[in-house]
């Protein structure tokens, strides 16, 4: 439960899980374009799911998580730029979801 990726509706907002632990989720907001990570306690969020407020949802961008662009196309050539600047630090989870670092 509370697998990255994973999508919620809590109260009007849409949220997405980044990272979750045994002590900790991380989370964003989905429909904010200002959003940043917030971080969370489990049992905080086993609480609202156990009250009914946090509840599973359909991701509902998966169609365009799942495309993929055209071999040769400018979205590919966006995509491979974008991924050469963060390949070096999405390993060092769940470090890069604090502001700070």
């Amino acid at each position: 439960m509370f697998m990255p990726n994973d999508v919620y509706q809590f109260i009007s907002q849409k949220i997405r899980v980044l990272w979750s632990n045994r002590e900790a989720v991380i989370w964003i907001e989905l429909e904010n374009d200002k959003a940043l990570p917030f971080v969370s306690s489990r049992s905080e969020f086993e609480h609202l799911m156990a009250n009914g407020d946090l509840s599973l949802i359909d991701d509902p961008y998966i169609e365009i998580a799942m495309t993929f662009p055209l071999s040769g196309s400018k979205a590919e050539e966006v995509q491979n730029r974008a991924w050469e600047a963060i390949q070096d630090i999405i390993t060092l989870e769940p470090e890069i979801y604090q502001r700070k670092t």
